[in-house]
């Protein structure tokens, strides 16, 4: 039987390297014109079919199959599915009569359990029971070292910023499985290493749900014991690129306890009211939680997309993984086989009853005996009170290159006839064993089939979804759940060696969502309200859990998948979170982090594959901007001296593309005069330090006190270069008029006055600086006829005329100056004083009028 960790790690992101598996050459891969099988027998007993087939089928039996950590030989871990009238209190009381261990309530309809496997048979029979189907397992989207990613995101560039932006503040939980067995966290946490955040800045959750027996190693269900490394490695990503988040890390198995760690780390009770303070801002998922929806971005009740919409209604951003399903996944409607007995046909004008897991090119893959096997099929038949056109799943291992066996190795066979709470789903997880002929021993060849049960007329859209690539495969529309939900930022992986424009991974799912009800759409990309994936990152990376990647080809070792390019977006958006703000409702969470990180990732070369939003890339590659230049966005004007500066100087921070960056590290920029044609005299009001607000800083009422011509403002920020404006001029009304400036002083007679200045102003009162031709004569307004000793006329300079040399002789009181000049309107000085000097004797010329 496989091994826990092998049941879990359903889709890996060895997909990124060669073939999974060795490749086995079928005589006709195609199958064509090969003839359907027989119906496989199933019970007619409808209530014995309420329990999935592979539950039904002896424990030891190779039609089980199924992982160990779903079913020991006494007991298994399921799901329970109930009429929409039973309510939990019925539920629960149908579990307590057959003695089940509730593990998780998804929804008041579906229950996760541990149950007897003698109980089944009367849980059946109880009328409130619609299915009983294997328990869903989470499916993680796949190594002191630091992810190529930190740097390839310019992470790095916000971590050495002054002041450090690393998620300081902001608690990012991480929804995973761990390992643990042999003081793995410890090692990575090791201050030597620092590859893990210490545990003062940790706190470990254990919410596996295991059944019993537990599986070897987890006999006490402690964290990590499940030994998958998977949980260590996102862990290390998120906390590479932000080292100074706190972190909540989850151990998870099933669906159910990935619901319940949304649930505790938003705080909110299991109806999605508030439980108190939320315990994580930003909560990443790398996981897939199979059968979660209809595809078409709704949220059905207790499924893990509703979760999510609690939590972002409180603000928290839950980052989940696209999925690695690109070649795991094939659409399209129900093609009955012309070769008979309902079988579907895989491709259009042939009769391919059986899909192989195979290459997309003919040749199957080996699967070696223990390999975990997880088949999905959902189609849109969602109708109340339960699907009505029932479709069955069928998983088949290969003889040799050219047959098939008779009998399908397991099967799913729900009924769907329109009963309370049935739903248009099949599921099969099984354990590979077997051979096929031209195989190496212990390994086979498998593939699907699906049935249309007779009476169904309609043909519906069909999703398949598998955890190994499939032969005949549909790339678009293999969206994993929950990553078509608006209510989460569901993220791509690219190549983080890979250079160009189209790094994505074969891999890595594509949108778009299907249509209402899951059939398939007609949207596009450049118009999409729900545009998924939303946005890509980096995959190919190193980390101490997996080792060394980043190179092309990709190395074994690398840790690779849409698992390795969601914390990384986890990660980025921590340090936007310390530099944007906490939000606490799903509006600011919107304004703050989501349509930033959207705008980013549609900038510049950011934009990968077709230009614009597309089904691969979504918005683009999630790469901070590099800050590099200053740039006027809006030029100061010639402006009148002392009014405002319109339209508003503005100042843009760009980057090494030469485009706007919104959301950058500088925080303000300051302005000043750079150039005064006054010789550094004039003063800028109501400059200074401006926030950036959208890379943009703004001042709306500069004003300079001086006229002149040939003005230019100075804007610096930070480390960046700092930038002159275009020149521009202040300017004033024509010149009207005189006016002291520096006043005459008290002075003994004889004796120089300190300097007189007299401005040429306009009807305003604003300096002139452009007259340098008014010619300005000092007299005194008693004594007109007599002129005044240094009082000109004097030409002004830059408006202003200068007397140094004033001298008067006869000693007097309350005396003034006038200043004049043609064609300017005269002024007066203030009053001063002449006081007698006993030394002076004689002087060289004499007043014509006396005081």
């Amino acid at each position: 039987m496989s091994s826990p960790c092998a049941a879990l790690m359903l889709a890996i992101g060895a997909a990124a390297h060669a073939a999974p598996y060795p490749l086995l050459r079928l005589e006709s891969p195609a199958d064509v014109g090969e003839a359907a099988p027989a119906i496989p027998p199933d019970t007619d007993d409808v209530v014995a079919r309420k329990i999935h087939a592979q539950l039904r089928a002896p424990a030891a039996g190779d039609a089980a199959g199924l992982p160990r950590t779903l079913a020991s030989d006494d007991e298994v871990l399921v799901e329970l599915r109930f009429t929409a009238d039973a309510g939990l209190q019925r539920a629960e009381q149908a579990l307590s009569r057959a003695k089940a261990e509730v593990r998780n309530v998804l929804a008041v309809d579906r229950v996760e359990a541990r149950v007897a496997r003698d109980q089944l048979p009367d849980l059946a029979r109880d009328a409130d029971v619609v299915s009983i189907v294997p328990a869903r397992l989470v499916r993680p989207r796949i190594g002191s070292r630091t992810s190529e990613g930190v740097a390839a995101g310019r992470a790095d560039l916000w971590h050495a910023n002054t002041p450090t932006l690393t998620g300081s503040g902001v608690t990012i939980a991480v929804i995973d499985a761990f390992d643990d067995t042999n003081g793995e966290i410890n090692s990575l946490q090791l201050a030597a290493n620092n590859n893990w955040p210490p545990d003062s800045r940790v706190v470990f959750q254990n919410y596996k749900t295991l059944p019993s027996p537990a599986p070897a190693g987890c006999a006490t269900n402690t964290f990590g014991c499940l030994g998958v490394s998977h949980g260590n490695a996102t862990t290390e990503i998120a906390y590479d690129v932000a080292p100074g988040a706190n972190f909540r890390v989850y151990d998870t198995y099933t669906v159910g306890d990935w619901r319940r760690a949304i649930l505790d780390a938003a705080n909110l009770n299991n109806s999605g009211g508030s439980a108190g303070t939320v315990r994580a801002q930003i909560i990443s998922a790398s996981l897939g939680a199979p059968l979660d929806g209809k595809g078409d971005g709704s949220a059905l009740p207790g499924s893990i997309a509703e979760a999510a919409g609690w939590a972002r209604n409180r603000g928290v951003l839950v980052v989940n993984a696209a999925g690695n399903e690109r070649q795991q996944h094939w659409d399209g409607l129900f093609r009955a086989s012309s070769t008979g007995n309902g079988f579907h046909t895989w491709t259009t004008g042939a009769n391919t009853v059986y899909n192989v897991f195979g290459n997309g090119s003919g040749s199957a893959y080996c699967i070696p005996a223990g390999e975990t096997i997880a088949v999905d099929l959902y189609w849109n038949n969602w109708v109340s009170p339960g699907a009505n056109r029932n479709y069955d799943l069928y998983l088949y291992r290969r003889t040799n290159v050219s047959t098939w066996e008779a009998l399908p190795v397991a099967q799913s066979t729900l009924i769907q006839g329109g009963g309370s709470g049935q739903t248009p789903q099949e599921q099969i997880t099984f354990t590979a064993s077997g051979s096929t002929s031209g195989c190496a021993a212990n390994s086979a060849v498998f593939g699907i089939a699906v049935v249309r049960v007779a009476g169904t007329t309609t043909f519906e859209n069909m999703e398949v979804f598998t955890n190994i690539p499939l032969d005949t495969r549909v790339t678009a529309r293999s969206l994993g759940f929950p990553a078509d939900s608006p209510n989460v930022l569901s993220v791509a992986a690219i190549n983080v060696a890979t250079a160009g424009t189209n790094p994505q991974e074969a891999f890595s799912s594509e949108g778009p969502v299907l249509a209402a009800g899951g059939g398939l759409p007609s949207t596009s990309a450049p118009t999409d309200p729900n545009l998924k994936p939303d946005v890509a990152s980096y995959d190919n990376v190193s980390t101490v859990s997996y080792g060394v990647g980043g190179t092309n080809p990709i190395p074994a070792t690398s840790f690779t998948g849409t698992s390795a390019s969601t914390p990384h977006v986890a990660g980025m958006a921590a340090l936007l979170m310390q530099r944007n703000g906490t939000p606490t409702t799903a509006a600011q969470l919107d304004t703050l982090i989501l349509t930033p990180l959207r705008s980013l990732a549609a900038t510049g070369s950011n934009d990968l594959g077709t230009a614009g939003r597309d089904y691969q890339y979504g918005h683009g590659r999630v790469r901070f901007q590099r800050e590099t230049a200053l740039a006027y966005l809006q030029q100061p004007g010639n402006t009148a001296v002392n009014t405002a500066i319109t339209p508003a100087v503005k100042v843009r921070v760009l980057d090494d593309e030469g485009l706007l960056v919104p959301n950058g590290l500088l925080a303000s920029t300051s302005i000043a005069i750079g150039t005064d044609p006054n010789g550094g005299s004039a003063v800028l009001s109501n400059g200074g330090t401006a926030a950036l607000v959208q890379g943009v800083a703004t001042w709306n009422n500069l004003r300079i006190d001086l006229g002149g011509s040939g003005y230019a403002l100075r804007t610096s920020g930070g480390a960046l270069p700092a930038i002159n404006s275009n020149a521009f001029n202040i300017t004033t009304g024509a010149a009207t008029t005189l006016a002291f400036a520096q006043q005459p002083s008290t002075t003994q007679a004889g004796a120089t006055m300190a300097v007189i200045t007299v401005r040429v102003e306009d009807n305003n009162g604003n300096l002139v600086t452009s007259d340098n031709a008014t010619q300005v004569q000092l007299t005194r307004p008693t004594c007109t006829a007599s002129p005044v000793r240094g009082g000109g006329p004097v030409a002004v300079v830059n408006g202003i005329a200068t007397f140094a040399n004033v001298v008067l002789y006869t000693p007097g009181s309350a005396l003034r100056l006038t200043a004049s000049a043609p064609g300017r309107s005269s002024d007066n000085s203030n009053t001063f004083t002449i006081s007698a000097n006993s030394n002076l004797l004689f002087r060289s010329g004499f007043e014509a009028c006396l005081p």
